[in-house]
């Protein structure tokens, strides 16, 4: 025998109100668990384009959570028009973007 689904008096079942619920829930932890990772970018295995949200740091010191899994990293010359290599003693700078590849999934802490 089928189970009636139990309304919630207002001509909506119970099932609807409840999924509705779950998803803003769902919704609300996304929005959340992003500003809780502020100061961190998830890196996936090989090269990855991402905008720096650090403060301006020398890459040595930027680069230290990631160390055992960075490969190179390059930033944009303006003068030159060119990807340059990223040095220890290259300054990264707060909203540029750098192209970092990286042997394995991580998470780069800045």
């Amino acid at each position: 025998m089928a189970e009636k689904v139990k309304g919630t008096g207002r001509g909506i079942p119970a099932l609807i109100v409840v999924s509705v619920a779950a998803v803003a829930t769902g919704i609300a932890f996304y929005f959340v668990s992003k500003v809780a990772a502020a100061g961190s970018i998830a890196l996936n295995a090989g090269a990855n384009l991402v905008t720096y949200t650090g403060k301006d740091q020398y890459a040595g010191d930027a680069f230290a959570s990631i160390i055992d899994y960075l490969v190179i990293a390059y930033y944009w010359d303006p003068d030159t028009e060119e990807w340059e290599q990223v040095t220890a003693g290259t300054m990264l700078v707060n909203g540029e973007e750098y192209s970092i590849t990286v042997s394995g999934d991580c998470i780069w802490t800045f």
